[in-house]
């Protein structure tokens, strides 16, 4: 069996900012908001996620996978 990364969720404390980066940057349709602390869109068959956090994450960087 290969494993398959279909889902990235990325954690940052510029939540639309982020987002419109890499809308920007592929060339992706709008995000879709998921309550208020989500934005998320498709890459292909990826879904590209980001979560709002209040502070700086314990860990910079982190990426859920």
């Amino acid at each position: 069996m290969n494993p398959v990364v279909d889902t990235v969720i990325v954690f940052t404390t510029r939540m639309e900012e982020l987002a419109e980066f890499y809308r920007a940057a592929f060339g992706l349709d709008p995000p879709e908001g998921h309550g208020g602390n989500h934005l998320g869109m498709r890459v292909g068959s990826l879904y590209l996620g980001f979560d709002q956090v209040e502070e700086e994450y314990e860990h910079p960087g982190a990426v859920t996978l």
